[in-house]
């Protein structure tokens, strides 16, 4: 019996030995190594260290906001809106979100009317209409740069269509714009005419 309370003993002490042995990760280990992955451009683990310190301290919006500018900056906008959103949930008031938020919307609806239109989806008036204005808004609100929608090439055909009446109205737009929207740089930082905290 002395025997196996001896061997009962030393298993116990080897479990919580065990235990002890393994390195706690705290919140700014994990921040201070995805913000080292960002720098030497390891976007995937840095990606993966930012979700785990969301994980380790959920009350924090850092990881969140560092997870939406690095999907929006890889072109992934529908995980930055999502995370912009858990900024949100912790800081109504942060600027940075919601610029995140408002421009990965306008990117993911220039996506789809760009899909919409090569498909030809766009057949209707009141579709193409829709289009046309929300591509508009995009432009007058964040810049042909900015909002991933530049000058459409046919946009002087479209002028020729049905409405001549309203030609008149856009010609300043067209003059204040001559040259094309140069192609969108994947360096370019969306955040700098938005502001931001």
């Amino acid at each position: 019996m002395l025997v196996a309370l001896l061997v009962a003993a030393s298993l116990a002490a080897c479990a919580t030995g065990g235990k002890s042995k393994q390195p706690v990760v705290t919140y700014d280990t994990l921040i201070s190594t995805a913000e080292g992955q960002v720098a030497s451009t390891d976007f995937a683990g840095a990606l993966q260290s930012f979700e785990a310190a969301a994980k380790a301290d959920s009350t924090r919006k850092e990881p969140w906001a560092r997870l939406a500018q690095l999907h929006f900056d890889m072109g992934n906008y529908g995980r930055a809106i999502v995370a912009a959103e858990e900024v949100l949930l912790r800081d109504p008031s942060d600027n940075l979100a919601e610029s995140v938020l408002t421009l990965g919307g306008f990117r993911v609806a220039a996506q789809s009317l760009q899909r919409l239109q090569s498909s030809g989806a766009l057949t209707s008036e009141s579709a193409q209409r829709e289009a046309r204005e929300l591509a508009t808004l995009m432009r007058e609100t964040m810049g042909p740069e900015i909002a991933g929608v530049p000058e459409p090439a046919s946009r002087p055909a479209r002028r020729a269509a049905p409405r001549r009446q309203s030609a008149p109205a856009r010609a300043p737009a067209a003059e204040a714009a001559p040259a094309p929207a140069p192609a969108r740089k994947p360096t370019t930082n969306p955040f700098d005419k938005l502001g931001g905290n």
